[in-house]
C-alpha cells in the first residue's frame, strides 16, 4: 500500500540520503521538515526504509522543534538517539527546552547524559550544585531509568559533590529533639527535606522545590547501588567541597578533551600565527556503525553565500567527517579561549560562527592566490586556515590599538568623537577583545557587532580604518586644529565631527577662497546656499567643488600618496549630506544654526 505523503519508491529515497548528492538530502530534509509541522505520525513511515545512519542525517539537518519530531517518531528511537554525536544531543535538548525533551532524555544513552551534565553544571571551573541538582530533577521526571543511567555512569566526585551542595546531608545527631534540630522529620519529608534512606542523615536542599526530587534521587541511588551509595555518602560529608570540587573538574576535563574542549592555555593557541603545520586530526571511530561520528551543526548554520558551503559539499565523505571534525574542534577551543558559559547554546553557535566565518577568510585568502577550494579544505587543518583568516584582522585591530595608543586619538579623551558614523563605530569594533565588524542593516540602519565572515568585510573595514586614520592626521596635525578646542567644551554635548569640519571648509573655499575651518559668517553662508543647487543637479559641478578644495590641499603639501583619493571620497558625501540638509534652505531667508548639522555657523552677537 502506498504511503500518499511518503515517495513512490522508498528505496530511492534510502539512496538519496545515503549520498546522491548534498541538493537530494537537503530536498528530503525539507519534506520531512513539512510532514513534523503538520503530519509528525506520518514520519515514521516517511522514513521506513532508511538506515539509523541515513536517518540521523536527515535528522540533524533539521530545526530543533522537527528534529525532536522525528527522533521520537522513529520506527527504532532509541537506536537512532543514541546514534548522535553527544553535542548534538545536548544541543537539541536545550533547544526544545527540558520539559519538551524528557521523551528524549528517555532514550539517551549514560554518555550523552554525562556530557549535557558536563556542560551544563559548572560555570567556569567552578561547580554549581543547584544548576546540577535541577537536571537531575529533570532526569528523575523523564523516568527512572533515565535517573539511574545518570547515577551509574556519574564519576564519584560529581555525585559527592552534588550531594555536599545540593542535598546538604548532614548526619542525624542521637540527641536530635524539638529543641535541637525543630520538629522531627520522617522518611517522606516535607518542603524542608527529609531523612535519608538509610534512616541515619538528614537532607535540606536550599531550593524547597527540589525536596521531593532530591529524596526520590537518594532512594533511587540506595536501592540500584547500595554500596556505592555509602561511599558517596562518606565522601560529602568528610571530604572539604574544594578538594571535592577539584576531583570532580579533573574528569570532566578529562571526558571534555575527548570532545575537543582543551585546557585553556591550549585554547588561545586558535589565535596564533599560522605555523604551516599540515598534520590532519584523526576522526574518533567507535564501536556503532549507526553512529553519526562528528556533529552536523556546522551544515545547519553555515551561509549559503559562504566559500565554504559548496566546498565542504564537494569533499568525499571521509575528508567532510574530518574537515567537520576538525571545524567542531576550533568552535571548541574558541569557547574555552573566550572563557565562555558552556552550558550556554547561544554561546556554542556563536563560537561556531566565528570558526566559519575565519577558516571561510582563510580559504578565500587561498582562493585568490588561484587554490580550490575544495582541495585546500581536503589539504589544509581547519585550525590553520582559521589562523590564516583571523591575522588580517588582528593586524587591522593592531593599527586600530596604534591609532588609540599613540596615535591622533590619543591627543583627547574624546577624540573618537570627530569620527563620523560608521567610521567611528567602525573603528570600536576593532578595539574590542576580539576584532569585530560592524554590520549596518539596510533599510532601517540599525547596527550591531559581530565576527568577520569574509574577506569583503576586512577590506571594507581597512578601509574605514585608513579614513580614521588619515582624516585624523589631516586635522588635527597638519592643518594644526586643537583637539582640546574641539572636545573641551560640554563633556554631554556632540564635538563638530569630522564631516562638518570639511564641509565648513568647503563652504569656506568656495564662498571666500580661504582655506579655514573657522565657523561660516552670514555672507559667506548665503553665499554657499545658492551654490548648493548647482550640486544638487550636476555631480561634474560636486566633482569640481571638491577638487579644487583637494588640489588646494594637495599643492600646500598637506596630502601625499593616495590621501587626494581618499579625501576625494570623503569630501563628496559631505558635500551630498550638506545639499540634503540645506539644499532647500533660502539663502536670503533667516537660517537658525540649531537646525543646520552639516556646517559650523557663525552666531551673531
Amino acid at each position: 500500500m502506498k504511503n500518499p505523503s511518503g515517495p513512490t519508491d522508498p528505496a530511492a529515497a534510502g539512496r538519496a540520503a545515503d549520498s546522491a548528492g548534498a541538493r537530494d538530502v537537503e530536498n528530503l530534509a525539507q519534506e520531512l521538515t513539512d510532514l513534523a509541522r503538520t503530519e509528525p505520525d506520518q514520519l515514521g513511515r516517511r522514513i521506513g526504509d532508511l538506515t539509523v545512519r541515513q536517518q540521523a542525517e536527515l535528522a540533524l539537518r533539521l530545526g530543533p522543534a522537527e528534529r525532536l519530531e522525528l527522533l521520537l517518531h522513529a520506527p527504532r528511537p532509541m537506536r537512532l538517539v543514541r546514534s548522535l554525536p553527544d553535542s548534538e544531543l545536548y544541543l537539541t535538548v536545550r533547544r526544545v527546552g527540558p520539559s519538551d525533551a524528557l521523551p528524549l532524555l528517555a532514550l539517551t544513552s549514560a554518555r550523552q547524559l554525562t556530557h549535557l551534565i558536563d556542560l551544563e553544571a559548572w560555570r567556569g571551573e567552578r561547580f554549581d550544585p543547584g544548576r546540577a541538582g535541577a537536571w537531575v530533577a529533570v532526569f528523575l521526571e523523564s523516568g527512572e531509568p533515565t535517573l539511574k543511567r545518570f547515577l551509574r555512569s556519574a564519576d564519584d566526585a560529581l555525585l559527592a559533590a552534588l550531594f555536599k551542595g545540593w542535598l546538604h546531608i548532614e548526619q542525624v545527631e542521637i540527641e536530635d529533639t524539638p529543641e535541637v534540630k525543630g520538629p522531627g522529620l520522617s522518611e517522606s519529608g516535607d518542603e524542608r527535606g527529609g531523612i535519608s534512606p538509610d534512616g541515619y542523615h538528614r537532607l535540606s536542599p536550599e531550593i524547597p522545590e527540589h525536596a521531593a526530587a532530591a529524596r526520590a534521587m537518594l532512594q533511587v541511588f540506595y536501592s540500584d547501588q547500595p554500596e556505592r551509595y555509602e561511599r558517596v555518602l562518606t565522601g560529602s560529608l568528610w571530604t572539604l567541597p574544594a578538594e571535592l570540587e577539584e576531583e570532580a573538574l579533573h574528569w570532566r576535563r578529562s571526558r571534555l578533551e575527548e570532545h575537543g574542549f582543551v585546557p585553556w592555555e591550549e585554547a588561545m593557541s586558535a589565535f596564533a600565527a599560522p605555523s604551516g603545520v599540515r598534520a590532519r586530526a584523526s576522526v574518533p571511530v567507535g564501536d556503532d556503525e549507526d553512529a553519526v561520528p562528528v556533529p552536523r551543526t556546522a551544515l545547519r548554520v553555515i551561509d549559503g553565500d559562504s566559500v565554504l558551503a559548496p566546498a565542504i559539499g564537494r569533499l568525499p565523505g571521509g575528508e567532510q567527517e574530518r574537515f567537520l571534525f576538525e571545524l567542531g574542534s576550533v568552535a571548541n577551543r574558541v569557547l574555552v579561549a573566550n572563557a565562555a558559559d558552556l552550558g550556554d547554546p547561544d554561546n556554542h553557535e556563536v563560537a561556531l560562527r566565528k570558526s566559519l566565518g575565519y577558516v571561510g577568510i582563510g580559504v578565500e585568502m587561498r582562493r585568490e592566490q588561484g587554490e580550490d577550494p575544495g582541495a585546500v579544505l581536503a589539504s589544509i587543518p581547519a585550525i590553520e586556515l582559521f589562523r590564516e583568516g583571523y591575522a588580517p584582522a588582528e593586524r587591522l585591530q593592531g593599527r586600530a590599538q596604534a591609532l588609540s595608543e599613540s596615535g591622533w586619538v590619543s591627543k583627547h579623551a574624546r577624540a573618537l568623537e570627530l569620527l563620523d558614523p560608521p567610521l567611528r563605530p567602525r573603528v570600536e569594533g576593532l578595539l574590542h577583545t576580539r576584532p569585530d565588524y560592524l554590520v549596518v542593516e539596510e533599510g532601517d540602519g540599525e547596527s550591531f557587532f559581530r565576527d568577520f565572515q569574509t574577506l569583503g568585510e576586512l577590506d571594507e573595514t581597512r578601509v574605514a580604518l585608513e579614513m580614521a586614520e588619515f582624516l585624523g592626521r589631516l586635522f588635527l596635525e597638519r592643518l594644526d586644529l586643537d583637539a582640546e578646542l574641539l572636545l573641551g567644551g560640554d563633556p554631554t554635548g556632540e564635538p563638530p565631527r569630522f564631516s562638518v569640519l570639511f564641509g565648513t571648509m568647503l563652504a569656506q573655499h568656495v564662498s571666500t577662497g580661504r582655506l579655514t575651518t573657522d565657523p561660516l559668517p552670514e555672507a559667506p553662508l548665503r553665499d554657499f546656499l545658492r551654490e548648493l543647487p548647482a550640486y544638487r543637479d550636476s555631480t561634474e559641478n560636486t566633482q569640481q567643488a571638491v577638487s579644487s578644495l583637494v588640489g588646494r590641499l594637495e599643492k600646500d603639501g598637506r596630502l601625499e600618496g593616495s590621501e587626494p583619493a581618499l579625501l576625494t571620497r570623503f569630501g563628496r558625501a559631505c558635500l551630498d549630506q550638506i545639499v540634503e540638509e540645506c539644499g532647500r534652505l533660502d539663502p536670503a531667508g533667516p537660517i537658525d544654526p540649531r537646525f543646520v548639522s552639516s556646517l559650523m555657523i557663525a552666531v551673531e552677537s
